[in-house]
């Protein structure tokens, strides 16, 4: 059962049955963003490599597409790799293992049959295009099988760095200003939501932040204006399905 390979006790197994109880289908929730931020620590604490860190959080969001289905969220962003540059600076050895473990993981996507029999659209927000191009072609791929879906929307942030997105945003209207396509004092909060990374998606209902830091790590940075933010005090591994419907039911609170 599910309950069991995300690790569930006794009382969170009868918490999760009560908030079970209470249908999403009635809840105007359509988007929410989880970050997986936690792998190093809880790495360290289980003494494990980076390519078992890695592997655990990909086998993780497996898991999380199945909650997304049970529950019917139309769009789930996962935050899975901050700006390449940052990631350079801590680990070159462990970067290049984790573009391994995204390659293979994406491309498992890619043909998934629970992904092509739910229809469910794989986009990647970020400048993934700055990556090996071993990388890109991987990633151009999964775009591209599932490039007509419209019942899910799954995006990954990757080399995503939300203040970089904002920049990537401003750097796109001042071409359009120069080339006098867009006069400069009819630019609005549209103006820029229409340029983001996200500009197809409605902006997160919720944003559940993994992880021990209470800080959103610049993860969505304009469209979060609004969000509910949940923060877990857990580690990405330890996230489990109580976890969404605990922050589902705070949103509801606010």
């Amino acid at each position: 059962m599910f309950e069991k390979t995300i690790g569930l006790g006794k009382k969170e197994l009868l918490k999760k049955k009560e908030l079970e109880k209470k249908p999403l289908s009635k809840i105007l929730l359509f988007h929410v963003g989880i970050s997986t931020h936690g792998l190093e620590t809880w790495r360290l604490q289980n003494k494990l490599t980076a390519e078992q860190s890695f592997r655990k959080g990909f086998e993780m969001i497996d898991q999380i597409i199945d909650i997304q289905l049970k529950h019917k969220l139309r769009i789930l962003t996962l935050y899975i790799l901050a700006e390449k540059k940052q990631s350079l600076k801590q680990n070159p050895e462990e970067f290049d293992v984790l573009m391994k473990v995204i390659q293979e993981s994406l491309d498992r996507l890619a043909h998934s049959d629970k992904i092509h029999q739910n229809q469910i659209k794989i986009s990647i927000l970020g400048k993934w295009f700055d990556l090996p191009s071993e990388a890109t072609e991987t990633i151009r791929n999964v775009i591209d099988e599932t490039k007509d879906y419209d019942n899910f929307f799954l995006n990954f942030c990757i080399n995503y760095n939300g203040q970089e997105e904002l920049v990537d945003a401003c750097r796109l209207i001042a071409r359009k200003v120069k080339a006098d396509k867009l006069d400069p004092e009819l630019i609005t909060k549209s103006t820029i939501k229409e340029s983001l990374y996200s500009s197809n998606f409605l902006p997160p209902d919720i944003i559940i932040k993994n992880g021990r830091g209470k800080s959103l790590n610049a993860f969505m940075l304009w469209d979060s204006s609004f969000s509910h933010i949940y923060f877990t005090g857990k580690n990405f591994p330890e996230f489990t399905e109580l976890d969404l419907l605990n922050a589902i039911e705070d949103w509801k609170k606010s």
